[in-house]
């Protein structure tokens, strides 16, 4: 008999596996819990079928809780993690196995045949440090564990394993969750023979017949266990025990979904050619992407090159990776999936301290900045912030270059409550007026400066921590780019307000007043008519668009379940600015990044920036 012991949250139900090679295995555990097959499994299973059982421990606790396996020869349990790492800054599904402390384990992993690398991750919940040791077949892996750097919970390494299975030998001291980001199963014993593995090979085309870049997401009833960001010129099969399986793909909200369900058994590899359509067409000269996103080289879990795939293949055009340790960032390097006129990668540098948080874009080098709490204040942060915006003066010399403010307060009680000073940095534009750009903000707070005549460019980003589950371009800018996708021709058209931002399911809106669009001023003749222009598509039935001017709604147009409109609205004779805003049917969003504003809650999907409006003298 052999034991493990485990660490469930009581938040969702907890699932795992058991592979039962023949039929006097059993398998026990000191908690209900039920299988897949629809009939009752007490709490000891004796005499179990050979074949591949579901098993989910039911949530009912609030905390984490111990729990203790016990099974016999012929029967493995193992965990399929899926795809990520829990991200720092909030709580979600938790895509990784959870070990009990005061113990010592071995992990068998089989790697998929192609499979060259693996990337390992664990986050001690503290205590001591697991003491971990990587083999495979070969012997002996000296991973090389990443640093440790400030607010970053996990250790990671990316290891090589040319297609042999891994074994991770543990010796836990206190509670530690770890997961192998691909989703590899992880057995708790070792098969009698090679594990039962099938293979689906994964292909997207859009409706032309051409490959497509696309994110494949397999999933056993409402788990994720599985998860590949496929581009175009690539040939991907994914290994999976044998079971039943549905997959998903798709290209980021602005394409359709595609869904087939998989049946593998042991050796076959089975083909899902997904065809996607174009929901949301954006015009020529028009990109996509995310100017807030965290690596590894911060806060965030995955790796660089994780994150630019999955940019691309979830339908952006470029991205910023803004991480605290940007030096080590640009060495790892941003442009691996590069491809002119498909995909530009960038590096960033995110500045925290209690007073503001503020990203460089596209900065070539790394600012000297500590690390400062955000319960500290400090007296001469204007000296600082004076001194930051000299030196991104000089990197300009270099090369083109942007900076933004980030996330400023969302409600009147951080404004006026030191202790909440963390999203308190609206006062930063008022005396810096050098920002151009301000990014998931509350729109009052944006309003109140547009109304004061300030031009500030409105953004939505993800900032996002985990490129699986809030993928880069989640939650985005469309900007105007023209002839070229260049880091100049993107950071002009942040800077000058021609973009506009939308969320998932995907969005385009479009706004213009006489034929001038975003960005621009519209200067006109006492009593000359403004006639403001509206144009939407949305992946789901819109519920409402409104126009607004001077902070106020002149406009509210329903849309009725519609996923096209235009619209005019005649706007008053003192307007100096307007906007369009877009809501969908049931358009709430559920809080899955810690930067959730307003705008979120009320169910808007997309906005506009301004177009400025003045009257001649």
């Amino acid at each position: 008999m052999k034991e493990f012991r485990w660490m469930f949250s009581g938040k969702r139900d907890a699932l795992i596996f058991l592979l039962v090679e023949f039929s006097n295995g059993y398998f026990r555990c000191d908690a209900p819990f039920r299988c897949e097959n629809a009939f009752a499994i007490p709490a000891s299973a004796e005499n179990m079928k050979p074949g591949i059982y579901r098993i989910w421990l039911p949530a009912g606790e609030k905390e984490a809780k111990e729990i203790c396996c016990a099974w016999g020869d012929g029967v493995i349990p193992f965990v399929m993690p899926g795809p990520g790492i829990t991200p720092s800054h909030f709580p979600k599904p938790e895509p990784s196995l959870r070990l009990a402390g005061g113990q010592d384990c071995t992990l068998y992993v089989p790697m998929e045949k192609g499979q060259k690398t693996a990337y390992v991750a664990f986050q001690k919940q503290g205590g001591a440090e697991p003491e971990i040791c990587l083999h495979d077949e070969g012997g002996e892996i000296q991973p090389d564990w990443l640093p440790v750097y400030p607010g970053m919970p996990y250790r990671c390494a990316r290891i090589p394993v040319s297609g042999k299975d891994l074994q991770i030998s543990a010796r836990i001291a206190s509670p530690t969750r770890l997961t192998v980001w691909e989703g590899n199963p992880l057995l708790l014993d070792a098969p009698e023979e090679s594990f039962p593995m099938g293979g689906i090979r994964l292909l997207a085309r859009d409706q032309a017949g051409r490959r497509m870049d696309a994110r494949f997401e397999v999933y056993v009833g409402r788990e994720l266990v599985l998860q590949r960001d496929v581009l175009a010129h690539e040939d991907c099969v994914a290994e999976l025990p044998e079971g039943a399986y549905t997959v998903f793909v798709h290209h980021g909200g602005r394409f359709s979904r595609f869904s087939a369900h998989v049946s593998l058994r042991r050796g076959d590899v089975v083909s899902v050619e997904a065809c996607l359509r174009e929901l949301v067409s954006l015009p020529k000269g028009w990109a996509w992407g995310d100017e807030h996103i965290h690596s590894v080289f911060e806060d965030g879990s995955p790796l660089p090159d994780m994150i630019l795939r999955a940019a691309r293949a979830t339908g952006s055009n470029y991205a910023f990776l803004t991480d605290h340790e940007v030096e080590d960032l640009i060495k790892f390097g941003v442009s691996w999936a590069d491809e002119p006129g498909v995909f530009v990668g960038m590096a960033g540098q995110e500045i925290v301290c209690h007073e503001l948080h503020m990203n460089i874009l596209n900065t070539p080098w790394q600012i000297p900045v500590e690390l400062m709490r955000p319960a500290q204040v400090h007296g001469d942060i204007c000296e600082k912030i004076e001194g930051w915006l000299k030196e991104i003066g000089r990197m300009k010399e270099r090369q083109p270059v942007s900076f933004m403010l980030n996330h400023p307060s969302h409600s009147e009680a951080t404004r006026t409550n030191p202790s909440l000073g963390y999203f308190r940095s609206w006062w930063v534009r008022d005396r810096f007026p050098q920002f151009k750009i301000v990014e998931n903000f509350d729109f009052q707070g944006w309003f109140d400066l547009l109304n004061r005549g300030e031009r500030i460019t409105g953004v939505w980003t993800t900032d996002s921590h985990d490129c699986s589950r809030l993928y880069a371009g989640k939650k985005g800018t469309c900007v105007y780019v023209g002839d070229a996708l260049t880091p100049e021709n993107i950071l002009r058209g942040l800077e000058s307000g021609h973009c506009f931002s939308a969320r998932w399911p995907g969005a385009a809106i479009f706004l213009t007043v006489n034929g001038v669009g975003m960005g621009d001023k519209l200067c006109t003749k006492p009593g000359e008519t403004r006639v403001a222009h509206v144009s939407v598509q949305s992946a789901t039935p819109m519920e409402m668009v409104d126009v607004v001017a001077n902070g106020f709604v002149v406009a509210e147009i329903p849309a009725h379940g519609a996923t096209q409109m235009e619209a005019d609205v005649l706007l008053p004779e003192d307007a100096i600015w307007a906007v369009a805003r877009m809501r969908v049917q049931g358009g709430e969003w559920p809080q899955d990044d810690h930067c959730f504003e307003p705008l979120m809650t009320s169910g808007f999907a997309a906005f506009t920036n301004p177009v400025y409006l003045q009257r001649e003298a």
